[in-house]
């Protein structure tokens, strides 16, 4: 007999797996610290017995504080830093006579406690206002993704390799590609021109002159007309285009117009000259 399992009780434990992996991230988060630094302590204390003993171990204890600090955060710094304090005071303390120790000795402890805390404050303060700078950046590329990603037009921006490094939405739409197939890949590998096209020549004023260029072509890959602004970077160029095709036909209509016009005018006048 085939015991065909209940898909309700399949679906609990895969979901169960994620959460037991995030509490179980969670207790190493916290556990981390104290425990590395015990491990080093006890380390130390091995190594105290034999040739390789260090005159002042709790030093190197204080540099795994900060190292902590710096990597994880200030909780991690502070817990530490509890294992690294009563690692000092049982290194320290008299022989033979626990928690007693020499004034010499109280005066290192006490400027070694200062120069750990100063140093955790330093690294507290300069990690948090990197982070602020990082939050900052981050919002303002965010904003600047936003505005391009709702702007009407399309807008891609090419590195010094001439590769695309990013498609916004209204571009994947004037030019029919998606903007997975296009970042990463040559601008002349997705949109195959001619060495005398309008957009070769001046895609690479742009690039090479590091002069804006502003011009109106025809793309042989989709067959419309673009008019192109295409403007220098850091990081190579950025192209802002919209579909001007209707406005061309519009124009070339009028064209033909006046055209027609001027022909029936000019015939008007050749037959009242005529009679």
């Amino acid at each position: 007999k085939v015991v065909t399992p209940r898909l309700d009780n399949v679906s609990e434990s895969l979901a169960a797996q994620p959460a037991a992996g995030t509490r179980a991230s969670k207790l190493w988060s916290l556990i981390r610290a104290p425990l590395l630094a015990l491990a080093i302590a006890f380390a130390l204390d091995f190594l105290a017995q034999t040739p390789l003993h260090m005159p002042n171990p709790t030093w190197v204890l204080l540099g795994f504080v900060v190292v902590a600090t710096n990597q994880w955060g200030l909780r991690d710094g502070l817990t530490s830093g509890a294992i690294v304090l009563m690692a000092a005071l049982i290194n320290y303390a008299e022989p033979g006579r626990p928690l007693r120790y020499s004034a010499e000795t109280i005066r290192l402890l006490i400027s070694t406690a200062i120069v750990a805390a100063a140093l955790i404050t330093v690294l507290v303060r300069s990690k948090t206002k990197m982070n602020r700078a990082l939050q900052a950046e981050q919002k303002a590329h965010s904003c600047v993704m936003t505005i391009l990603e709702s702007t009407t037009g399309g807008f891609i921006a090419m590195d010094w390799n001439w590769s695309f490094t990013y498609v916004n939405s209204e571009a994947e739409k004037l030019l029919g590609k998606k903007r997975e197939e296009m970042v990463g890949r040559s601008v002349w590998e997705v949109m195959p021109e001619n060495e005398d096209s309008a957009f070769v020549r001046h895609y690479r004023k742009a690039m090479d002159l590091r002069e804006p260029a502003t011009f109106e072509a025809r793309s042989l890959m989709v067959d419309k007309f673009f008019e192109v602004h295409a403007y220098p970077s850091e990081d190579g160029i950025a192209v802002y285009f919209r579909d001007v095709t209707e406005q061309r036909k519009a124009r070339e209509r009028l064209q033909a117009s006046e055209e027609r016009y001027r022909e029936l005018v000019e015939n008007a006048n050749d037959l009242l000259y005529t009679h």
